[in-house]
């Protein structure tokens, strides 16, 4: 899990359903739950198991992509 990454119990339940699901799903959580938290933590889960250097995320719009930055480098991994 990333660095000064707490998780809360329904965010622990997420990904234990996506990877249940073979890494396939939506995160449908409401606003301000930690979205974004949640899927760092299963991308950073999945980069783990499989030994990826690299991890591509695509965000729709610029101001998710600043948000996806800025929660990675808080939590020591590269923006």
């Amino acid at each position: 899990m990333p660095v000064n990454l707490k998780l809360r119990s329904y965010q622990l339940d997420a990904i234990r359903n996506w990877v249940a699901a073979q890494g396939r799903g939506i995160l449908q959580m409401a606003t301000g739950v930690g979205k974004t938290i949640t899927a760092l933590a299963a991308a950073v889960k999945l980069s783990e198991q499989l030994g990826l250097q690299a991890l591509i995320v695509i965000c729709p719009y610029r101001h998710l992509v600043q948000q996806w930055s800025r929660e990675a480098e808080s939590r020591g991994h590269p923006g």
